[in-house]
């Protein structure tokens, strides 16, 4: 992690373990508009690629976390802003509060 946050600056943050993260949070992280690095698969990559806020890899190859890392690197950060506006409006109309209760009262 202090290559990612020393030499390449990345200024977000690296979940290695999403159940435990998102015990503390729930589906919070999703709504925090930081950059975020998961080798994930089942639900937490099926919320990223619904929510279109990130690039999908195969967690069990460092070599493709390592290649989408670079695309991040990568990308304008104009593409950036756009993973984190995705995933906020991802979250409102899935996720939040209202959005259940919204779906309870339906």
């Amino acid at each position: 992690m202090d290559t990612l946050k020393d030499a390449m600056g990345f200024d977000g943050i690296v979940v290695s373990d999403w159940k435990g993260y998102s015990r503390f949070g729930k589906n919070d992280i999703i709504n925090a508009g930081v950059d975020l690095i998961m080798a994930v698969d089942g639900d937490a990559s099926k919320l990223i690629e619904k929510s279109k806020a990130g690039i999908i890899g195969k967690p069990e190859s460092a070599e493709s976390i390592a290649d989408k890392m670079i695309v991040l690197y990568r990308s304008p950060k104009i593409n950036l802003q756009k993973f984190s506006e995705n995933g906020r409006i991802y979250y409102q109309k899935h996720l939040s509060l209202s959005s259940g209760v919204n779906q309870f009262i339906e």
